[in-house]
């Protein structure tokens, strides 16, 4: 059961002045966090300071899982549950030049009538150490109303919430189910989305958050280079996304 949210969460499931990213980081692995719990891959020797904010901020992300994964167990024996479950997977989209990218997929089971699961991405600015701010790479239209996460387990993870950027999404979208076609066009307003690099892919990935009964209409979109450039993008984000491919 464990791994199949956790599959299902994938499913739902980048100028500003500073110093020059490299082109490819080298990261390193680190051991897991526990046996079903990853922790994310560091900035291998970090030669500046943004490179150990990033790293700082990672481990605290560290800590704050473990902090989740026991209060999940808390809650599940407060809640008189036979078990809990609390997983996260990591996978890096993009590690240079400019942005570093994760993809997080967290799975959790603290005793509720069902299990949860979600995938975020968490996106570094790699000249400044701090999480990406979109409003210097894409224009006003498509940034809207950016938000941080504070949460302890999520901290850094931003969210746009904007109408144009919605509308760009349906447009792409590719589900061809018509009931699933009118929920996400009928998002509630201010919709929340998240995009993050997917160079692999030739563009940013967007992906709306939804409710847990709509996850399986729910999935992430690419906005293409070519796309991305009569938009208004940045030519750092452009250049960026067609060198790490």
């Amino acid at each position: 059961m464990r791994r199949a949210f956790l599959l299902a969460a994938v499913g739902l499931a980048m100028g500003a002045a500073g110093s020059a990213s490299p082109a490819t980081l080298v990261l390193d692995r680190p051991r897991p966090l526990s046996r079903d719990i990853a922790a994310f891959p560091r900035i291998a020797a970090p030669a500046d300071a943004a490179s150990g904010r990033i790293n700082a901020a990672l481990a605290r992300l560290d800590r704050a899982a473990l902090r989740a994964a026991a209060e999940c167990r808390a809650e599940a024996r407060q809640a008189g549950a036979a078990g809990s479950d609390w997983e996260r997977t990591i996978a890096v989209t993009m590690k240079g030049p400019r942005l570093l990218s994760y993809l997080v997929s967290d799975g959790y089971f603290c005793g509720g009538a069902h299990p949860d699961a979600e995938a975020w991405p968490l996106v570094f600015d790699l000249a400044t150490g701090s999480p990406v701010d979109w409003a210097r790479f894409l224009p006003p239209p498509l940034v809207g109303k950016p938000a941080t996460d504070t949460e302890p387990q999520t901290a850094g993870r931003i969210s746009l919430a904007s109408p144009r950027l919605h509308a760009l999404y349906m447009a792409l979208y590719r589900n061809a189910d018509p009931d699933c076609r009118e929920a996400m066009a009928d998002l509630p307003e201010p919709a929340a989305a998240s995009i993050w690099p997917e160079p692999a892919k030739s563009g940013l990935a967007v992906n709306f958050e939804v409710a847990n009964a709509m996850a399986v209409c729910a999935g992430p979109v690419i906005i293409p280079l070519p796309r991305l450039r009569t938009l208004g993008a940045s030519p750092d984000l452009i250049a960026a996304l067609a060198a790490a491919r």
